[in-house]
């Protein structure tokens, strides 16, 4: 579980996977999740934010959680892993029962993934508490005891939705390539 953690840490890092906004687009604190500078031109003096060629969307990003892509991030820390010649030996379903018992997961029933709106579909994500991949970034409340808040009951509409069409996803677990999700002039 801590591997996984610091395997993407490290990705966000070295700007090869990033997170999306709940609405699309660079979050708050865009450079601690993967995002790099990009100043405007001559015209343009502002400083605005882009993802690096090549980086990997593996979620959405909100107040206290990280909103993980399940299949995609794990696959990014498995390569992550065999890229520095290591094994990343823990299958999703175990990873996912290692980070519950570790309460840095919100759960929904017997689910350790949680429906999550993106436009007018449904996906399922790990509903990672945000700390545990940003200390410095953590919430302003002393972390509660361990099942407090973690349960997550409904069919996910208690999510706020995002504006339609801003991070559709191809399937209802697999988002779709950054490029590809792009529509009306979202850039």
């Amino acid at each position: 579980m801590q591997r996984f953690l610091a395997l993407l840490a490290d990705g966000f890092a070295s700007r090869r996977i990033f997170l999306e906004a709940r609405t699309g687009g660079a979050p708050e604190d865009a450079e601690a999740w993967g995002w790099e500078p990009s100043l405007g031109g001559e015209y343009a003096p502002t400083q605005d934010f882009r993802h690096a060629p090549g980086a990997i969307l593996v979620g959405l990003l909100d107040a206290h959680h990280v909103l993980l892509f399940p299949e995609v991030a794990h696959q990014f820390v498995a390569g992550a892993a065999r890229a520095t010649d290591e094994r990343f030996p823990v299958e999703l379903p175990t990873l996912l029962k290692r980070l519950d018992d570790a309460g840095l997961i919100v759960t929904q029933g017997d689910r350790r993934t949680t429906k999550f709106w993106v436009g007018e579909r449904q996906v399922r994500v790990i509903k990672l508490r945000r700390d545990a991949l940003a200390p410095s970034a953590s919430d302003e409340a002393a972390p509660q005891d361990r099942d407090a808040g973690r349960r997550d009951t409904g069919a996910g509409r208690d999510e706020p939705r995002m504006d339609e069409g801003a991070v559709p996803a191809a399937t209802d677990d697999t988002p779709t390539d950054h490029a590809e999700r792009q529509t009306g002039g979202h850039a």
